[in-house]
C-alpha cells in the first residue's frame, strides 16, 4: 500500500498541473476577448480628414465664418468635448462655435464644452466657426483640442487660421503674413532667426532662416510651437504637422 500511494503520487500532481494550466490559459484568452473592444473603442472614436482651414478676408467680410468636417467611429451617438485655445486674436472679436448639435457663443481663450457628435446625418458634421470681426485686421488663429471626456488622451487639434486685412484703398496699415506654414516647409518673408519646439518645449531645430521656403522634413506628425524674431519682436505660432 506504502508504495502504490507513492508511486500514484506524480500522476495525480501531473494531474492537478494540467487542470491549473488550461485554467490560466483560459482566463488569459477571455480576459483579452473582454478587453480588445474596450481598447479598440477608446482608440477610435472620430476622426479628422482635414484639422486646419484658413480664412483670409477683408474686416468688412464679417461674420468670418467656415468649417472643419468631423466623423463618428463607432455607430452611436457620442458626447466629445472641446476646449479652445487662442493665438493672437483680438479681444475686440466675437467668436463662436456651431456644432449642428447646438451652438456655443463668445467664446473665450480656455474655454471648453461637451457637445454631441451624432450617428447618422446627411452630410458629415460640421464645426462651423464664425467670428465677428468688429473692423479688426489680424493673422492669428482659433484652435480647439477635441477629444473623448472619459479618454481625454487622444486629442486631436483643429485650427482655424485668419488673415483679416482692412478693406483695400483705406489708407489703413494692412497686417503682413510674416510666415506660411505648409505641410513640411514654412516660408518666411525676411531673415529670421527662429526655433521649432513641441508643445512641453523640447526644442526640435532651430537656426536662421532666408527669405523663402525653409524645408522641415523631420518633422513627425503632431503640434509643435514656431518661434521667430521680426525687427525687435518675438512671435510664436502654433501649427498641427500632418501625416505626409
Amino acid at each position: 500500500m506504502p508504495f502504490r500511494i507513492y508511486a500514484g503520487l506524480p500522476h495525480y500532481l501531473m494531474y492537478i498541473c494540467n487542470m491549473s494550466r488550461t485554467r490560466i490559459i483560459t482566463g488569459l484568452l477571455l480576459a483579452c476577448m473582454t478587453w480588445l473592444p474596450v481598447t479598440q473603442l477608446q482608440a477610435q472614436v472620430f476622426h479628422f480628414q482635414n484639422t486646419t482651414t484658413t480664412l483670409e478676408l477683408t474686416t468688412q467680410q464679417t461674420p468670418a465664418h467656415w468649417y472643419i468636417e468631423i466623423f463618428n467611429d463607432v455607430g452611436v451617438d457620442t458626447t466629445l468635448r472641446w476646449k479652445s485655445n487662442f493665438v493672437n486674436i483680438p479681444a475686440a472679436w466675437s467668436v463662436q462655435l456651431d456644432v449642428q448639435t447646438g451652438i456655443f457663443l463668445n467664446i473665450q481663450s480656455g474655454d471648453s464644452a461637451d457637445f454631441l457628435l451624432k450617428d447618422s446625418m446627411l452630410f458629415p458634421q460640421k464645426l462651423i466657426i464664425g467670428a465677428w470681426l468688429n473692423n479688426t485686421p489680424t493673422v492669428g488663429s482659433v484652435f480647439f483640442d477635441i477629444y473623448d471626456p472619459y479618454t481625454p488622451g487622444s486629442t486631436i487639434t483643429i485650427e482655424y487660421h485668419f488673415i483679416i486685412t482692412p478693406p483695400l484703398g483705406t489708407g489703413e496699415n494692412r497686417p503682413s503674413e510674416p510666415v506660411i506654414i505648409a505641410p513640411g516647409q514654412v516660408r518666411f518673408s525676411e531673415r529670421s532667426p527662429y526655433a521649432v519646439f513641441t508643445t512641453d518645449g523640447r526644442l526640435v531645430r532651430d537656426g536662421i532662416a532666408d527669405p523663402g521656403w525653409l524645408k522641415l522634413p523631420e518633422l513627425h506628425p503632431g503640434m509643435y510651437v514656431l518661434q521667430w524674431k521680426s525687427g525687435a519682436g518675438l512671435h510664436h505660432r502654433k501649427w498641427m504637422a500632418m501625416p505626409r
